[in-house]
Parts: structure tokens; sequence; C-alpha cells
């Protein structure tokens, strides 16, 4: 756990005006925070539990849908679109991968992620909520590149 101490001056008109111009007192104030490492470790448990999380549930509805209708993609996609509200829900969770795929392959290469690629798969077999958490923990070791 490290420290920082950091050296602030009074702001605004809460200093007498003749001490104000003159000599600023300083205020200091004491941040503890975590290191990087455990802030990236902890970021990393938050992912991979969300990866398990988003792979189970989808799949306990396409596993159903798959036991009931068989693995026949047209009726699975045409099922995407069976009413107004399964339809929002489908086109918005498209849009929005789209969306994340032309963001994280951009943002892949600043960071250097090189597996970036695996993100595609993962979004063809489960969704975004697999996909955005996987990525996210591909990305937590890197920085950007200069």
């Amino acid at each position: 756990m490290g420290v920082v101490v950091e050296r602030l001056l009074p702001l605004g008109n809460d200093a007498p005006a003749a001490v104000w111009p003159r000599t600023p007192k300083p205020i200091a104030l004491v941040h503890v925070t975590l290191s990087r490492q455990k802030d990236v470790s902890m970021l990393k448990n938050f992912y991979l539990l969300a990866m398990i999380i988003g792979t189970i549930v989808p799949w306990l509805f396409f596993g159903n849908f798959f036991l009931t209708e068989g693995v026949n993609p047209a009726r699975f996609v045409s099922s995407l679109f069976v009413n107004g509200a399964a339809g929002g829900f489908s086109a918005d969770v498209i849009i929005s991968l789209v969306i994340f795929w032309v963001w994280s392959y951009a943002d892949s290469r600043k960071h250097d992620v090189r597996p970036w690629w695996i993100v595609l798969p993962a979004s063809f077999t489960v969704g975004l909520s697999l996909a955005l958490p996987l990525y996210l923990y591909l990305r937590a070791d890197s920085s950007p590149s200069a």
C-alpha cells in the first residue's frame, strides 16, 4: 500500500486578505492508495467472474432453446425478433456488439492487446456478456503505447 502526500494551497477568499497574497499556508492531505498491481489483480478477478457469469447465464437460455427447438440457426435468428420486446433487445445488443468490435480493435492497437481477435469467437458463441469482460481482462495488464 502506498501513501501519497499532496500539498494544497487554500482556495478562494477564506484566508485573510493580509495573509493570502504574501504567505499562503499549505494544507497537507494524505491519500492512501492501493498499488497498481493490486488494483489490476482485483480488476482481473472481477473480469474473470464477469466472464463466467456472462457465459453461464446466456447459455442457460440458449441451451433451453436448443433442447426444445434443436440446432436450427434460422429458427434461432428469427426468434431473436419474435416480438417488439425481443427485437428491441436483440437490436440493442447487435448494435452494441458492432460498436464494441470497432472500439476494441482501435483500443487494442493503442494498448498493444495482441490477442484482440479472440473477442470475435467469444461474441459469436456467447455474446457481448463474454466478449467485453474478456477484452477488459486482456487489456488490464497493458499500457498505452507511444
